[in-house]
């Protein structure tokens, strides 16, 4: 009797690890294919707390590492909800924009780069998700290997509209990237923060 009290035991002890180990399993998430950071994040929530029209940002690639000095990403810039009237729209999203990176720099101090300005009005329509554009407007940019001054570290591509009349910031997005260099002249980039870094 306490043979098949014991053998039992351990059965019962084997298809309930099994069923653990099935659970975890099933709770781990897929390696993701595609670097996609900002609105094309599988994760992204549009904060419904911020009220439109906004500008939103997005970033990806078919790869996660890199040759430092060759880091070439597509990015997005998206236009939500614009106003009814050309007006409205220059009140309210200037008459150009410009793109900047937030990194900490190798000293460890938080700094900023101005990489590119746009002399355009981002209220046009290629700024705007259509079928042929569901992103908005595209365009490939490779990250000034600056930015990458540290270990690892987080990079923040922003975009801010400008009215040209008083230099006023108006209106802006951004996408948050990570990224730890693997080794001399390579550098990984990931759209979630690295576990080991903590929260």
């Amino acid at each position: 009797m306490k043979k098949k009290i014991l053998a039992l035991t351990l059965l019962l002890a084997i298809v309930a690890s099994m069923l653990v180990f099935a659970a975890c399993k099933d709770d781990e998430p897929d390696e993701p294919k595609k670097l996609l950071g900002g609105f094309l994040s599988p994760d992204y929530e549009r904060d419904s707390s911020i009220p439109s029209p906004t500008i939103s940002c997005a970033y990806e690639s078919d790869r996660f590492v890199f040759d430092i000095d060759d880091v070439t990403l597509t990015f997005y810039i998206m236009l939500n909800a614009p106003r009814d009237t050309e007006e409205d729209n220059r009140l309210l999203f200037g008459d150009s924009y410009f793109i900047d990176l937030l990194y900490t720099n190798s000293e460890g101090q938080d700094d900023r780069m101005y990489w590119k300005t746009v002399d355009e009005p981002i209220y046009s329509e290629k700024y705007l998700s259509t079928d042929e554009h569901p992103h908005g407007y595209e365009t490939e940019m490779t990250l000034p290997k600056e930015v990458f001054a540290q270990d690892s570290g987080e990079i923040v591509f922003g975009v801010m509209t400008v009215l040209s009349t008083d230099g006023s910031w108006l209106n802006g997005g951004v996408a948050i990237m990570y990224y730890t260099k693997e080794s001399e002249g390579t550098v990984r980039l990931s759209a979630y923060k690295p576990i080991d870094w903590g929260c």
